[in-house]
């Protein structure tokens, strides 16, 4: 399945990283990165049955707080965690319909 993603801004940020940032933010970056090719990948050839997309994103998800959250804690001078990364609703919050991807 084609896909219409714009990669460039992504891959200029992340060679921004590459060049200024300690070992460990770039580290996370890398993960984050790895994540999202997965992700991509699989929903370029089309997701099976097995595979569930909210499991999926959470690997995303899961990879992009740990990118914000080292970095935070190796640039802030707070250094501290934040309770959440957005605003989004949760995935069993009753404003997303029965068909939403949300929806397990």
């Amino acid at each position: 399945m084609p896909t219409t993603v714009d990669w460039d801004p992504w891959n200029e940020a992340l060679s921004l990283v590459n060049v200024v940032a300690d070992r460990e933010i770039v580290e996370a970056a890398h993960a984050l990165d790895e994540q999202l090719w997965r992700l991509h990948i699989m929903v370029r050839r089309g997701l099976t049955p097995e595979e569930n997309w909210l499991d999926l994103q959470a690997r995303v998800t899961a990879a992009r707080a740990d990118l914000i959250l080292t970095a935070r804690r190796r640039l802030s001078i707070a250094g501290d965690s934040l309770p959440r990364l957005s605003g989004r609703p949760a995935p069993d919050d009753p404003i997303w319909p029965p068909s939403h991807p949300g929806q397990r």
